[in-house]
């Protein structure tokens, strides 16, 4: 089983153990072990053909493939996309889900540079992949989450959802003496972050961890730009659990930060579980929340 991005990695580990590939590539001699895909639909089209075209290029010709996925996640459009390389029929339809199966009749030649975005903010170099937050552009919520930064802050930060790594890196750039520690679920971003990290010449820990799951140690900040859409729903339970699993790994006066577009109110989740907040900052849409962990 090949993943990229893993939200229930603790439960598959126990079912298929060693089974699993956590990576954004899988390794040429894994191809050599199977000749058939089964590839689960994602929504980001630009991520699905980088995907693909990667497994394409790799596999055998007259390798069988299987594709299940939403309609309205555009399954149906797959022909017109691939049929240089598969010719794909319909073989079952249920429920609002469509599977399709084929057979490779030609193999792309996949280059990577095609698929990087490049670009340049407060004299940080960012470089991205397809299916990492803040792939097209420079997002308007990391820019609001930079802008407010304005006091020193000192010690140990984790950055939830780090994506590309821009708000550690600039945090970094900006205090050169704190510490930062960047954790993602996709191993796309975890690469992505690596690689920022290292041409912008910063030092820091990056690693994978869907929200707290390998996290083992405390912090003096916590700060998330969380993703907070799943298809066409808003993916509230991400921001709860940060919120609510957040006091756990913060030191004492430890502060949590998160940006979120103003339609998603957390006000009743921050005092239950903190007995504070505050919106530090509101604009274009989004607030960014500011919550403390009291002496008790």
């Amino acid at each position: 089983m090949h993943l990229q991005k893993c939200y229930n990695n603790e439960i598959i580990n126990n079912k298929f153990k060693k089974k699993i590939c956590f990576r954004i590539f899988p390794r040429k001699e894994f191809f050599f072990q199977y000749n058939t895909l089964i590839f689960f639909l994602i929504k980001d089209k630009k991520e699905l053909i980088f995907q693909l075209m990667y497994f394409l290029s790799n596999m055998n010709i007259k390798n069988e493939i299987f594709i299940i996925g939403k309609n309205n996640f555009g399954i149906n459009s797959l022909n017109n996309i691939f049929k240089e390389w598969i010719i794909l029929k319909k073989i079952k339809y249920k429920k609002k889900c469509t599977l399709y199966y084929g057979r490779i009749q030609k193999k792309p030649i996949f280059i990577l540079k095609k698929y990087l975005k490049k670009y340049n903010v407060f004299n940080i170099n960012i470089i991205t992949l397809p299916g990492v937050f803040g792939y097209k552009k420079f997002d308007l919520g990391s820019k609001i989450m930079i802008s407010s930064f304005k006091k020193k802050i000192t010690g140990k930060i984790l950055d939830i959802g780090s994506g590309s790594g821009i708000l550690s890196i600039f945090l970094k750039k900006k205090f050169k003496n704190i510490k930062i520690t960047l954790i993602d679920n996709n191993s796309t971003a975890l690469l992505c972050s690596k690689y920022n990290l290292k041409i912008n010449k910063i030092s820091g820990c990056v690693y994978y961890s869907n929200i707290f799951s390998h996290i083992n140690e405390k912090f003096n900040l916590i700060i998330s730009n969380p993703p907070t859409h799943y298809g066409n729903y808003n993916n509230l339970n991400i921001i709860y659990k940060i919120i609510k699993k957040s006091k756990k790994y913060l030191y004492k006066n430890g502060e949590l930060r998160i940006i979120l577009h103003s339609n998603i109110s957390c006000k009743q989740i921050f005092i239950k579980y903190f007995g504070n907040y505050k919106i530090l900052k509101k604009k274009q849409h989004y607030n960014i929340y500011q919550t403390f962990k009291k002496n008790i």
